[in-house]
């Protein structure tokens, strides 16, 4: 779906960047100003199911240790502008679940997949419902990324782990922002760039 309407000249307003990322900005606003661009991308799951117990990583039908699924930290929404992105979106899927065309998939007054749901009129309740229920449901990207350490970096330009000795990371991890489609030829051409670098190095 396309960015929200005036979403990019109010992000831009309160989150211009800094010098250090400024590329990434400038590419960021340039998806957020095209109304040909996708910017987000809207599931619709049509059918019941409880995929939560108590807020907790529940995969089973009774609580046991080896029904609660580990959880990395991916430090999606750390950047206050991702944050506020993926919250106006939000924003902007009430709308669309509001819509007449929709009525009929929705039970009027019914429950929602968590109570901060039900408080996403306002910006701030929007990001606390993201923080509390993002997830991906594409290939995770970007949680190494490739940057000085003191920016929050993971590795450098030759791909060596910060305060690592000779260990290099080579996946989707690395990359700036998540492809289109499957990521696969992507990581392919990572590992070709990885082989060259570990053949001169």
């Amino acid at each position: 779906m396309p960015t929200p309407k005036g979403t990019s000249d109010e992000l831009f307003l309160t989150h211009p960047g800094g010098p250090e990322d400024s590329e990434l900005t400038k590419v960021i606003y340039s998806i957020l100003d095209n109304s040909g661009e996708s910017s987000a991308a809207w599931l619709m799951f049509m059918a019941q199911a409880n995929l939560h117990e108590n807020g907790k990583s529940f995969t089973g039908s009774r609580f046991m240790p080896e029904n609660i699924a580990s959880l990395g930290c991916s430090q999606s929404y750390s950047l206050s502008r991702d944050l506020e992105i993926m919250a106006r979106h939000v924003q902007a899927l009430e709308n669309f679940r509001n819509a007449k065309e929709l009525e009929p998939f929705f039970k009027f007054n019914g429950k929602r997949n968590h109570l901060d749901a039900f408080n996403i009129g306002s910006l701030e309740g929007a990001n606390k419902y993201v923080l509390d229920t993002g997830t991906t449901s594409y290939h995770s990207c970007g949680t190494a990324a490739m940057l000085p350490k003191d920016r929050g970096g993971s590795i450098d330009g030759e791909l060596l782990v910060h305060g690592v000795s000779n260990l290099r990371i080579v996946d989707a991890s690395i990359f700036p922002m998540i492809t289109r489609g499957n990521p696969i030829a992507t990581v392919y051409a990572v590992a070709e760039k990885a082989a060259d670098i570990i053949k001169n190095y």
